[in-house]
């Protein structure tokens, strides 16, 4: 559905605001799957699921459509298609757009709902509001961040040994 015209139309897209709409599709997609909220962070997303945002992907694909074109000689009369020289997006690194606390490594994305869902509200921290003080609703550990129960730094990989937390 996205690649109709694609090479035409994707070209041309250079708002923010229409690139992160677009972006939204797939990343809400991505977000039900792994069984995480809307504020969950898609850079993120993208490094474990090892993807990219749909907008580099359209782009990609118009760009390999566009060097499929043929057209017979002297055809054009020395006209050129206006996206036929579009400028190639940078490759996708969405480690630079990370919070620094998320661990750098590959996680298996099971086809088990339950497990694949533990998994990554586990590695996302989804739960940390329930044992930090801070009150107000914050989706990125914070230095504020403390734990109620032991008093130490609630970072993203911090676990309490305390029994109370249960």
């Amino acid at each position: 559905m996205f690649m109709y015209c694609a090479p035409i139309w994707s070209v041309k897209l250079e708002a923010k605001n229409s690139i992160e709409m677009l972006n939204a599709v797939f990343n809400s997609y991505m977000k039900r799957y792994l069984g995480l909220p809307k504020y969950a962070h898609g850079a993120a997303i993208h490094y474990y699921c090892r993807t990219w945002p749909l907008y580099y992907a359209v782009r990609y694909l118009a760009s390999e459509a566009v060097t499929k074109l043929s057209f017979p000689p002297n055809s054009l009369n020395g006209h050129q298609l206006s996206f036929a020289n579009a400028t190639p997006l940078p490759p996708y690194q969405p480690e630079i757009e990370m919070d620094q606390d998320f661990p750098r490594k590959s996680v298996y994305i099971s086809r088990n709902r339950r497990f694949r869902m533990r998994c990554f509200r586990e590695l996302f921290n989804i739960d940390h509001f329930k044992s930090c003080q801070v009150v107000k609703f914050h989706t990125r550990v914070t230095y504020d961040c403390k734990c109620i129960y032991c008093g130490q730094h609630a970072t993203r990989s911090h676990t309490c040994t305390l029994t109370t937390m249960q």
